[in-house]
């Protein structure tokens, strides 16, 4: 029977020419000359990196590695994203207080600002008033003074003419 090593054995068995040699000499015994011919064909057309139990297994360990590496990147992965999260949150929450201070402080300072315009605005109106007002009674005064010597005068002049005329009519 031919004798092979197992790959438990030997993990991967180097075919240089001295052992594909031995392997063709032992198969010609064992199987004869054509299908000992027909095999070695095939065992050259085969690459030599094909993969063993050892190998897949080996894989396959690293593959659970790497699954479990994956699990633990993603559990620290979604902690960051929360602790972000929750971070921004927190972030975004303290903003929007300041920006309520902020509008607050804003509102009250326009309605400040409003009130005393609309207490300016007040003053002015009775200062323009008063102004007004005495310009009116200055008016109406010097128009009422002009009036009164005016009538005066005339008065005076109708006084003159009655004196006149009394005059004219004593003498003649």
């Amino acid at each position: 029977m031919l004798s092979l090593p197992r790959p438990d054995e030997e993990a991967r068995m180097a075919l240089d020419e001295r052992t594909r040699h031995a392997l063709h000499t032992k198969l010609l015994e064992v199987l004869g000359t054509a299908s000992a011919e027909v095999l070695m064909e095939e065992l050259a057309r085969m690459p030599d990196d094909v993969a063993r139990a050892g190998d897949i297994a080996a894989v396959r360990g690293d593959l659970e590695t790497l699954r479990g590496d994956l699990e633990t990147l993603r559990g620290d992965t979604n902690r960051g994203l929360d602790t972000l999260r929750g971070d921004l949150t927190s972030g975004l929450g303290a903003l929007r207080g300041e920006m309520n201070n902020e509008v607050g402080a804003l509102r009250s300072g326009m309605d400040h600002g409003f009130q005393v315009l609309r207490t300016e605005m007040e003053a002015m109106e009775h200062r323009l008033t008063a102004v007004f007002r005495g310009e009116l009674v200055a008016a109406v005064t010097s128009q009422t003074r002009t009036i009164v010597f005016a009538l005066l005068a005339s008065q005076v002049t109708l006084a003159g003419l009655i004196v006149a005329a009394s005059r004219i009519l004593r003498s003649g």
